[in-house]
């Protein structure tokens, strides 16, 4: 299994589209590979047209306290759950990643987002064809 990732500097953007009349987002889940990182939050943000509509917050610490793993690295994906559901409507938005608040990206410490890889969905191949793939994200819609 290979997992390509983007490191997170300070932010990592994926454009989504709703295609249907509208979508009423609660839950976004980027895949994310944390590896050896303690401090700091990370903030998931909606734009549309250059303007945020809605983001939320966490903390590398209770992100890491909520894992199933206590190793130094995690793969999976990571719940930042809505205070409040939102009304997308047909269109293009933007999800964004950010390191905020002390987030210092190292060499041996860093957090990446997953682009969508070989696993029990996708045909499992030899060779690493996912270089240019989307970042890898579940968006729980209530509708």
């Amino acid at each position: 299994m290979y997992i390509i990732v983007n490191e997170l500097d300070t932010v990592i953007s994926q454009t989504i589209s709703v295609t249907k009349k509208e979508m009423v987002l609660s839950v976004i889940r980027p895949y994310l590979y944390i590896h050896n990182i303690n401090t700091g939050d990370l903030k998931v943000s909606i734009e549309k047209d250059a303007s945020e509509i809605t983001s939320f917050t966490q903390t590398i610490t209770a992100i890491k306290a909520g894992l199933e793993s206590d190793n130094t690295y995690y793969h999976g994906f990571i719940k930042f759950q809505l205070a409040s559901p939102i009304r997308l409507s047909r269109g293009d938005y933007v999800i964004k990643l950010s390191g905020v608040n002390g987030y210092s990206f190292a060499s041996d410490s860093f957090i990446g987002w997953v682009k969508e890889y070989e696993d029990r969905t996708n045909n499992v191949t030899s060779t690493i064809s996912s270089l240019n793939s989307p970042h890898s994200v579940q968006l729980w819609s209530l509708i």
